[in-house]
C-alpha cells in the first residue's frame, strides 16, 4: 500500500510541474438570486464579480440553478450589461516558474440572441480573445443565420456560419504561449480551432468580461428577453501548449481533402503532394481515442465511419511528413 502511495503522489508532483491551476469558479458557492450589490459596476460585489446593469433595460444578472449542472451565471435581456471578473494578472503571476502558458476554459450557453460574447482583456487592454456567439437576419431568405466570430489577438478574427450552438452548452478554451508570443482559441464540440501571433509581446490576463445581448430575433426585430449563461471557468498555467492544438490549424492539413463531409459511410482522404499515410486514429470531441488503422504508405485512402455515431470527430493522420488533424463530421 505504501508503495502505490508514493508512485500515486510522486505522480501527481510530476503533473504539478507541467499543469498548474490558478482559479476555478463553479458559482456553486453563491446563494441563488441577483448577483449584485452596486448596479453601476463600480465596487466589486460577489467573488470579486463587477456586474453592470443597463438602467434602460430590464436587464439582470443572477444566479440561477441548472439542471445537471448545478449553479451557473446568469445575464437576462442585456443589450449593455456586463458581469466582469477583474485583477487576474496577480493570479497568473502565483504561475510556477517555467509554466508560461496560459490556458482559460470555460463553458456557455446561448439562447436565440443578438450577441453573447467572453472578451479576455490584458494589461492596457490588449485583446487576448474575444468568442462571439450570434444571430444575425438574413433580409433575401428571410431567415436567421447564426455565427460564431473567434476573434484572437491584435485584429485577427474568423467567422463560422450557421453552426449549431444554439440552446447548448459550449466549451471553449484559449491558450496564450508567452514562450512562442503565439494565441490559440480551440472549441472542441465544433472541431474549431484557430491560431495567431501577436504583433507586440503579450501581457498577462487582467480580466474575464461576460456580455449577453439583445432578445429572440425575429424578422429582424428582437423581442423577449433571454437567458445568457456562463459556467466552468478555470484559468490554469501549462508547460506547453497541447499537440493536438498545435497540429490542429498546420500547413500539412492544408493538403488534405476529406469527401464526402458530413459523411455516413465512407469518407475518402487525398492529398495534393502524395504525402505518404500509415496511420488514421479517430478521436471524439472529448479526445478519447475511438479506434485506429494502419495504412501502407498510402496517398489516397477509403476510411469506413459506418461504426460511428452522429456527431463531430478529429482524425489524426501519421504521415511521412508528420501529424495531420481534420475535422469530420458524421451524420
Amino acid at each position: 500500500m505504501k508503495k502505490y502511495i508514493l508512485i500515486f503522489s510522486f505522480l501527481l508532483f510530476v503533473n504539478s510541474l507541467y499543469s498548474q491551476i490558478l482559479y476555478e469558479e463553479t458559482f456553486e458557492n453563491y446563494p441563488l438570486g441577483d448577483f449584485t450589490t452596486d448596479p453601476t459596476g463600480a465596487t466589486p460585489g460577489l467573488g470579486n464579480w463587477y456586474v453592470f446593469l443597463d438602467k434602460n433595460t430590464a436587464s439582470e444578472v443572477k444566479i440561477e440553478q441548472e439542471p445537471t449542472k448545478g449553479n451557473v451565471l446568469v445575464v437576462k435581456n442585456a443589450i449593455n450589461c456586463t458581469a466582469k471578473q477583474k485583477d487576474l494578472e496577480t493570479v497568473w503571476n502565483n504561475r510556477t516558474t517555467g509554466n508560461n502558458v496560459l490556458l482559460v476554459e470555460y463553458e456557455l450557453y446561448a439562447e436565440d440572441l443578438d450577441n453573447t460574447s467572453i472578451f479576455l482583456a490584458s494589461l492596457a487592454n490588449d485583446l487576448l480573445a474575444d468568442i462571439r456567439l450570434s444571430v444575425g437576419y438574413d433580409s433575401t431568405l428571410q431567415v436567421n443565420k447564426s455565427y460564431l466570430r473567434v476573434s484572437v489577438g491584435q485584429m485577427h478574427h474568423k467567422e463560422y456560419l450557421n453552426l449549431n450552438f444554439i440552446k447548448r452548452w459550449i466549451a471553449v478554451q484559449v491558450y496564450a504561449d508567452y514562450n512562442t508570443n503565439k494565441q490559440y482559441a480551440h472549441i472542441p464540440a465544433l472541431g474549431i480551432t484557430i491560431q495567431n501571433v501577436f504583433t507586440k509581446a503579450a501581457t498577462p490576463l487582467k480580466q474575464i468580461q461576460f456580455n449577453g445581448g439583445g432578445g429572440i430575433l425575429t424578422k429582424g426585430v428582437y423581442t423577449n428577453s433571454v437567458a445568457h449563461k456562463l459556467d466552468n471557468i478555470k484559468i490554469t498555467a501549462l508547460k506547453s501548449v497541447p499537440p493536438h492544438v498545435l497540429s490542429a490549424e498546420s500547413f500539412l492539413a492544408t493538403k488534405f481533402n476529406i469527401y464526402p463531409n458530413p459523411a455516413t459511410h465512407v469518407v475518402i482522404i487525398t492529398n495534393s503532394e502524395n504525402i505518404l499515410v500509415n496511420k488514421v486514429t479517430i478521436y471524439n470531441i472529448a479526445g478519447k481515442q475511438l479506434s485506429a488503422q494502419n495504412f501502407n504508405n498510402e496517398a489516397n485512402l477509403q476510411l469506413n465511419v459506418a461504426h460511428l455515431a452522429s456527431g463531430t470527430y478529429m482524425l489524426h493522420l501519421i504521415t511521412d511528413k508528420g501529424k495531420v488533424v481534420k475535422k469530420l463530421v458524421k451524420k
